[in-house]
């Protein structure tokens, strides 16, 4: 909750750690203050390997994070969903999502392929033209009950040290 909303605001950040306690202490530091009962949802991990020093950045197919919405008589309030798509360009994948989901326009476009480089990384794929390897967890995690931050999580079996 932030000022005088009646809904929470979300906030979808990009971040490279080394493990999901890091990422939980990143966001703890970053938000818990800025938010009345900040808390993470869940998150999706995408691995990444070292950019080489001489790698150039090969646009050819990359992975885009789409975020789109829909309104309706039924809701108050707009929906939201995102969707990962492997695609040569933005125009592609917003053709591609607009073909599976019509109804649903297009918010946001993130090149995570660029992203990444951008920060020194490149995403782990299994094959050339395949979306990265990439992990979705939901997971509800108050900052306000980690108290002194981590051990009280690790403790209930919240968070996983590898």
């Amino acid at each position: 909750m932030s000022g005088d909303s009646l809904f929470e605001q979300h906030v979808v950040h990009a971040m490279v750690v080394p493990d999901e306690r890091s990422m939980i202490e990143a966001c703890h530091k970053r938000f818990a203050a800025s938010f009345e009962a900040a808390h993470i949802d869940g998150w999706v991990a995408i691995a990444v390997d070292s950019e080489d020093q001489g790698h150039a950045f090969k646009p050819a197919s990359r992975c885009w994070l789409l975020e789109m919405g829909r309104n309706s008589q039924a809701f108050l309030r707009e929906q939201h969903d995102y969707r990962f798509l492997q695609a040569p360009s933005a125009r592609d994948a917003i053709a591609t999502l607009r073909k599976e989901m019509p109804g649903w326009h297009i918010d946001s476009v993130v090149d995570v392929d660029r992203l990444a480089h951008e920060r020194g990384w490149r995403l782990t794929r299994s094959e050339a033209d395949a979306l990265p390897d990439m992990c979705q967890v939901a997971r509800y995690i108050r900052f306000d009950r980690m108290a002194p931050a981590l051990p009280l999580l690790e403790a209930m079996g919240g968070v996983s040290k590898d």
